[in-house]
């Protein structure tokens, strides 16, 4: 009656549908989450619940049946229903989200959250608890037990496929080699985790989106059906994930850098985002024209260099909205924007980036940005490509932003010599040496990159952000003569 009363005074009649299913299905959501943390004291207290009548289902109404607290425990052992029931309270908290996925309430969004992921929590506990069970069960049974095994037949070597001729082609190798450390290395929620930061953990929404974009832009003759259902998979993962936006992972606040990743991901698998995705990315515009990758209002307090508007994550944010630009939207935000690249730009032409000690990504990612715009790079681009000349020492994350910038900006002899520098340096299981290379700059420093102690450094330890980003510079590029666009080896995608 409350909300009917406040959707009726502020005349926005069309938000009473969803807000009243979303409240729905937190309802049940959380009843169900209650029913199976407390059916022992609800048994107790004889008070029958929808999960004490799935154990036990009532007599014929003439008397109350009431089983023993021991009896219910063994049947939940046996039948794991309460694994059941949490798996649909995530459901129905999942649907409470999507609920709201056109309106812009991302405080709300944000609210929700902690209860799913408390639900996840006691699910994974339970299971846990089952499995554990069935393996002390096992090992009873067998113990003692004398098998004979017999001599394992040796494994004949996994032949890797790659598309035509490429597998001639030291290029094609290392390319179907990375591929299949990326589709290996993916969850089976769909998600790809990597970096590990304090209090927060490992990344898995940002670098799902990350790894999902790179592997949708691959040329045609890399999109094999693994591909396509690992995307498939990953797709599903970011839509649990959604809270009017995206963030580093459940335990971070939404943030502009992951959300316009979520964005481009969504883009490249053309599949439509929930529309007031964009109304939340847009929030983090600040008065200079560029984005900040966090807000006041979304989630918990960091340090205030970090709501100011960053020059690696503009360029981010305006690949995501550049297609609503080509539409003619958005003008104002890109007018207001695009200057920030100059204004960015250091005295000797370079440009720096806020949250990582890598000289090429935010040159790679305005290069990238006007190619998407389908305009002429402007002069500071080319300004910045003097610096190519430059022999320094670039981990492989940063040689493969560095051949992304040289092929974007037509200087073909550097990309050369960065593509064969990662061919040389790639290792056994199809990644890269990693190096710590993601910044966490400290209260109070607004310009990590003329500090020497700006903060931690941390690598993406699994190895998954740097691989997909060098495979997807690899294939963009292909330098494979004679054959590059007949195998999709060209610069046919941007």
């Amino acid at each position: 009656l409350t909300i009917a009363a406040l959707v009726e005074a502020t005349k926005q009649p069309q938000l009473l549908k969803p807000i009243t299913n979303c409240l729905k299905h937190m309802a049940v959501a959380s009843q169900l989450l209650d029913d199976v943390q407390d059916w022992q004291v609800d048994l107790e207290d004889r008070h029958r619940t929808y999960f004490l009548s799935c154990l036990a289902p009532p007599g014929d109404g003439t008397q109350p049946v009431w089983p023993s607290i021991d009896d219910l425990q063994a049947c939940i052992d046996e039948t794991w229903l309460d694994t059941d029931h949490l798996r649909r309270a995530i459901q129905h908290l999942d649907q409470a989200i999507l609920d709201l996925r056109e309106i812009y309430a991302p405080t709300w969004s944000d609210h929700t959250q902690p209860k799913r992921r408390k639900a996840e929590h006691n699910f994974s506990v339970a299971l846990a608890r089952h499995m554990a069970s069935k393996l002390r069960q096992s090992m009873s049974e067998t113990a003692g037990a004398a098998r004979q095994r017999p001599s394992p037949t040796p494994r004949r070597p996994t032949q890797r496929k790659t598309p035509g001729r490429l597998a001639d082609h030291p290029l094609g190798r290392a390319m179907q080699a990375a591929l299949e450390f990326l589709l290996a290395a993916q969850r089976p929620d769909g998600s790809w985790v990597d970096f590990e930061l304090p209090n927060i953990g490992s990344s898995d929404a940002w670098v799902t989106a990350h790894v999902g974009y790179r592997l949708a832009g691959l040329p045609p003759a890399w999109k094999t059906t693994p591909v396509d259902e690992a995307l498939h998979r990953a797709k599903a993962f970011m839509v649990t994930k959604w809270r009017h936006g995206w963030g580093y992972s459940d335990l971070a606040p939404v943030d502009a850098d992951s959300t316009a990743h979520g964005i481009l991901f969504f883009n490249a698998v053309s599949e439509a985002y929930p529309g007031s995705t964009l109304e939340a990315l847009l929030a983090f515009q600040q008065p200079d024209g560029g984005f900040s990758t966090y807000i006041p209002w979304r989630g918990e307090p960091v340090p205030d260099s970090w709501y100011m508007s960053h020059l690696d994550v503009t360029p981010v944010v305006l690949c995501a909205l550049a297609p609503l630009w080509r539409k003619g939207s958005l003008e104002d935000v890109f007018e207001s924007a695009l200057p920030r690249m100059e204004a960015d730009r250091l005295a000797d032409g370079s440009l720096p980036a806020f949250w990582w000690d890598l000289q090429w990504y935010t040159a790679s990612a305005w290069a990238h940005l006007y190619r998407v715009l389908e305009s002429a790079a402007p002069p500071i681009i080319l300004a910045h490509r003097a610096q190519e000349q430059q022999g320094e020492d670039l981990s492989c994350l940063d040689a493969a932003l560095r051949l992304e910038f040289s092929r974007l900006t037509e200087n073909n002899e550097v990309a050369r010599r960065m593509a064969e520098h990662l061919l040389q340096a790639q290792l056994g299981e199809g990644n890269w040496p990693i190096r710590p290379v993601m910044r966490f700059p400290r209260e109070g420093i607004e310009r990590p990159w003329e500090v020497g102690d700006a903060g931690e450094l941390y690598a993406d330890v699994r190895g998954v952000y740097s691989t997909a980003t060098i495979l997807s510079g690899l294939a963009r590029w292909g330098f494979v003569p004679g054959f590059e666009r007949a195998e999709g080896l060209g610069e046919s995608v941007a």
